[in-house]
């Protein structure tokens, strides 16, 4: 299937101020305000959309809470919309907006929705300035900026726990033509749309009733210019009082720059830059599921780094509330 990648996130809320505070703060642009929520968009046109738990037009979900409700892919054509409405249609139930937006579940009951896209590639005039050995400099008498803010480029990817991961895996491999990129021995899988050459568009984590939710959604994954951004992000944000989950660091899978904070949306939001671009060359590899492999290095703001470690660590002992 001819999917780009996320071109809109949907959560639902039970504090509609707070949130709509977090996601201006985190760095996207409001486009729409009102009694029944708010809508944010990216510098390439995604779109974050917040209501409250109780509207009757969010996708129904088991989890109870603030969540997310559903993500949006987009699509190449009206034709691929077709072609995944006629997929789905033979064995779940599947609505069409008067704009011609589908609506449906997967297979561990989280809300998708599929769209032709609305994000449109960004101009080579966004990026930031880097000035780099034996390369044509790009940032000539001038300084770099240190802003109190970062503006949200692109939304990568968003994370789940899931009671069965292999099957969720399946779902998107042979139902929607992700691609896997790489997996965790027994745990989990990073997968990317058909479109997208970004090393992940989603991860399915296994829950354990033990150490981490059943089911859930962990976090939503909004792309920056490069490390310094990273920074300057979570400075900002932790200047206004959001808390630090765990960062900053940089993956090992996916090699990105990562800084994570809990918000009120109902999962964590990763700030995240630099990550491995993807080709039908790729080899996806397993790993073993260990803290070692989740991160290469981590500076957290919340507990040191050994702590983090012995914790049981990174993604599993996350504490998303």
């Amino acid at each position: 299937m001819d999917i780009t990648g996320i071109d809109a996130i949907r959560y639902g809320t039970t504090d509609l101020d707070d949130s709509r505070r977090y996601l201006s703060d985190v760095g996207l642009k409001e486009v729409e305000h009102g009694a029944a929520g708010c809508r944010f968009v990216t510098m390439d046109g995604g779109e974050v959309e917040v209501r409250s738990v109780t509207d009757a037009g969010l996708p129904p979900t088991t989890i109870s809470g603030a969540t997310i409700r559903e993500v949006v892919w987009g699509v190449v054509s009206p034709a691929t919309l077709d072609r995944i409405g006629a997929e789905l249609e033979k064995d779940r139930k599947v609505t069409r907006d008067p704009d011609g937006t589908l609506h449906s579940h997967d297979a561990t009951g989280f809300g998708i929705g599929f769209r032709v896209t609305r994000v449109k590639p960004l101009s080579r005039d966004a990026e930031p300035p880097v000035n780099l050995p034996g390369a044509e400099p790009l940032r000539i008498d001038r300084r770099i900026e240190f802003p109190d803010y970062v503006c949200v480029r692109h939304i990568g990817h968003a994370v789940f726990y899931v009671p069965d991961y292999r099957a969720a895996r399946d779902f998107y491999l042979n139902r929607l033509g992700f691609r896997l990129s790489d997996a965790f021995i027994g745990a989990g899988a990073f997968m990317r749309c058909q479109r997208n050459p970004q090393h992940h568009s989603i991860f399915m984590l296994q829950g354990d009733p033990q150490r981490a939710p059943r089911m859930a959604a962990h976090h939503v994954a909004f792309e920056v210019g490069d490390f310094h951004e990273v920074i300057v992000g979570g400075n900002a944000l932790m200047k206004k009082g959001w808390k630090s989950e765990f960062g900053p660091g940089r993956h090992i899978i996916g090699s990105n720059y990562f800084w994570y904070f809990r918000t009120p949306c109902g999962s964590a939001s990763e700030y995240y830059a630099d990550i491995d671009y993807l080709t039908e060359a790729w080899k996806p590899r397993e790993w073993d599921f260990t803290p070692e492999v989740v991160y290469g290095w981590m500076l957290s703001a919340a507990e040191p780094k050994e702590a983090a470690r012995g914790s049981s660590a990174a993604f599993t002992a996350a504490k998303l509330s």
